[in-house]
């Protein structure tokens, strides 16, 4: 629910909620990324 509320009030779900399970999939994502296209 962290993202869904986060998103409803136009804020990151790290934002929102930094400590989250939402927060921390955003955050694994995003270093996926990051090692993928090397940035």
């Amino acid at each position: 629910m962290a993202y869904q509320h986060a998103v409803a009030i136009g804020l990151g779900v790290t934002e929102y909620e930094p400590n989250s399970k939402a927060a921390g999939e955003i955050i694994e994502l995003w270093n996926a990324l990051r090692e993928f296209t090397n940035v």
